[in-house]
């Protein structure tokens, strides 16, 4: 039988009031700053489906949970205008974000032990680092703190440079267990993107590897052409998981004002060693 998903939904994101002070001070590039305070609440909801047992599980999107979620961060951001005009006007070069999940329901704890002992409806403490030199560059570094536990859940550090033509980001990730202060996983990812003709054709890729298991999890490679009348795009991507090896190809065309014409996909998985 057909079954429709129907529940309900509320968001809301309140900003400041912000405070602002301006500093005409000669620093390197920039000869004007400006500090920002600016404190955050978000709000979010969803409501309950009774039926959800109901719903076949295929992708992301098909999973489903009620949320009660309040949020409070207070962000600092520091802006600077360069120096030589040549550069554009003023940019964020530095910020640093605090922020705590809240859950409004008593029945879904956003902190918990393993045998559900202890429980806590307010979320771990969240913290963000950005530091962007130039346009071109950027690092940011985030770190999740348990209060339950007195110890991190997650680290990760980012860094991003924009060569022109090319643009690479690496990104290390650590997770950590903070009820027995063990780490569960360790992984980098990298990201680049190089246009062998610009405007035109343009080369992506993603490599994710387990620093722990000492092994490539996840190669992802995109060529991609772009024209005024049509574009298409080739795929591959190969995952290695404890329990299978899988790669796949994809080949689409798409048309201008037209939408998707040609969608080919094919591959091949075995069980892993």
């Amino acid at each position: 039988d057909a079954l429709s998903r129907v529940f309900p939904t509320a968001a809301v994101d309140v900003v400041g009031p912000s405070f602002s002070k301006i500093f005409d001070r000669t620093a390197g590039r920039f000869d004007k700053f400006k500090h920002v305070i600016e404190p955050r609440f978000s709000y979010a909801y969803v409501g309950d489906f009774d039926e959800q047992s109901r719903v076949p599980r295929f992708d992301e999107i098909d999973g489903f949970r009620s949320t009660n979620v309040g949020e409070v961060a207070l962000v600092n951001r520091v802006l600077a205008k360069p120096t030589d005009a040549k550069e554009g006007g003023a940019f964020e070069i530095f910020s640093l974000e605090l922020a705590q999940l809240f859950s409004l329901d008593d029945l879904q704890p956003l902190q918990t032990s393993r045998d559900g002992s202890e429980q806590r409806l307010a979320g771990p403490i969240s913290t963000r680092l950005r530091y962007n030199p130039s346009r071109a560059y950027s690092l940011q570094v985030q770190a999740s703190y348990s209060t339950l536990f007195s110890g991190l859940e997650s680290t990760s550090v980012s860094g991003r440079a924009d060569f022109g033509p090319v643009e690479l980001n690496l990104t290390w990730f650590t997770r950590y267990n903070a009820e027995i202060a063990e780490k569960t996983s360790d992984q980098a990812r990298l990201g680049f993107g190089f246009e062998l003709w610009p405007g035109r054709l343009r080369l992506d890729g993603q490599v994710n590897y387990d620093i722990e298991g000492g092994e490539v999890q996840q190669q992802r490679y995109f060529l991609s052409y772009l024209s005024q009348c049509f574009g298409f795009s080739l795929e591959l991507r190969e995952q290695i998981t404890a329990s299978y090896q899988s790669r796949d190809y994809r080949f689409s065309i798409t048309l201008k004002n037209v939408g998707t014409f040609l969608d080919l996909t094919g591959g091949d998985s075995a069980a892993s060693r």
